[in-house]
């Protein structure tokens, strides 16, 4: 099998991490190599390890396609074809793929969970504006045209006095923060303010993360914008197959903290699952006030279900529990395996996701430290020390993740 490898991006863009596409006859397989080397070292194509990484994966994918009856030369489904089934659709897919994704844009629930929801304005992306954004983060220099100018003032005019958060119709941009100069600052000083301790630090990196999001200048909206991978690939992926209206929405600033953030899972129009979202930390205070969490969801779903109901039968909802005890939801993502599972896992824990088992739903949070999932790679604060501030979570939680956090 011959393969092709094709650079989605400029290896030379920093902060996106090393995205390449693997071509093999009609399946085009995307890879990303986040750490076998530095995205510092990696300056010429010359430099890619080894093509038995693609080779890999790509032998893999076409095992899974083999095994769920994929071909991808052939696939004409629509979503609501009798046998469309979001688990086995993927991106190669195209079409069926984000006609899915796009039931779950913010303007599709908003309207229906809008009291229920962080106040929202929307501003429109034009395909001329996500053009412009998509070619300056390849360092394209910014054309100053009137659509520009519109699209500034939109903005401008939005951002009234106060703390606000940006983020497209399908995610935010919330990979880019850690690359501001913002997050730096304030994670110096909450690592200065604590000692040395894997858990503690990495709770201090998620808190500044938080910190640093918000924005009040047209200049640091765009600068997220064209500096995330995220935003990278949705408007990419909306230009090629443009379902629906693409929006910047934007909102004011609620801190949250790390701890207080819970993705369910609903099947059926019943709450089957309930995790911590951030899975690489230990919180005693979740520990601590589990029954009352647990009651305080279970209240809450029950208030708000009838509502999404009249819209979905199985989502993923991520909510937040705020400084008052006020719980918010964050978003509503598709209920598919491209879904970040959080603590559980969409195969081994599939009959209490689907909700097969006749218990309560289930609560899952980390109960010990070491029982934390293991998705850093890298020591947080020896990475803060040496100034390599690359990601140090693959961003698990959905390929669909629309957190303002």
């Amino acid at each position: 099998m011959q393969i092709v490898v094709v650079p989605i991006i400029p290896c030379n863009i920093s902060p996106f991490p090393l995205r390449f596409k693997f071509i093999a006859g009609e399946a085009p397989f995307t890879f990303c190599i986040d750490d076998p080397l530095s995205r510092s070292k990696i300056d010429r194509m010359d430099d890619i390890p080894s093509d038995f990484i693609a080779i890999e994966e790509y032998q893999r994918a076409e095992r899974e396609d083999e095994e769920f009856g994929l071909d991808h030369t052939e696939v004409d489904w629509q979503v609501d074809h009798p046998e469309f089934d979001p688990f086995h659709v993927t991106d190669q897919d195209g079409e069926p793929f984000k006609q899915y994704q796009a039931q779950f844009d913010v303007e599709e629930w908003y309207d229906v969970l809008k009291d229920e929801t962080f106040p929202t304005d929307f501003v429109p992306i034009s395909h001329d504006i996500a053009r412009l954004i998509v070619d300056a983060a390849t360092n394209a220099p910014l054309p100053d045209s009137d659509a520009m100018q519109s699209f500034r003032g939109d903005i401008e005019k939005r951002l009234r006095d106060g703390k606000f958060v940006i983020r497209l119709s399908s995610r935010s941009p919330k990979d880019a923060v850690e690359f501001s100069e913002k997050f730096k600052e304030i994670l110096e000083r909450k690592f200065s303010e604590i000692s040395e301790d894997r858990n503690a630090d990495d709770i201090a990196w998620y808190d500044a993360m938080m910190l640093a999001m918000p924005i009040s200048s047209f200049e640091e909206a765009f600068h997220l914008l064209t500096t995330s991978m995220r935003v990278h690939r949705d408007l990419k992926r909306w230009l090629e197959f443009p379902i629906g209206p693409m929006n910047l929405l934007i909102r004011p600033w609620k801190y949250i903290h790390p701890s207080m953030e819970f993705r369910g899972f609903v099947h059926d129009g019943r709450l089957t699952a309930v995790s911590q979202y951030i899975t690489v930390c230990f919180f005693p205070e979740i520990l601590k006030r589990r029954d009352e969490i647990r009651q305080k969801i279970r209240k809450y779903f029950d208030e708000i279900s009838p509502k999404i109901a009249k819209l979905y039968k199985s989502y993923v909802i991520d909510f937040a529990i705020d400084e008052n005890d006020k719980i918010f939801v964050i978003e509503i993502n598709p209920f598919w395996n491209k879904t970040g599972p959080a603590l559980f896992d969409w195969e081994n824990d599939r009959d209490v996701i689907f909700g097969n088992e006749n218990s309560d739903f289930k609560l899952k949070i980390v109960e010990k430290e070491w029982l934390r999932k293991k998705d850093f790679s890298v020591n947080v604060r020896e990475t803060f020390r040496n100034q390599k501030f690359q990601l140090i979570q693959d961003d698990e939680n959905d390929e669909n993740d629309e957190n303002q956090v």
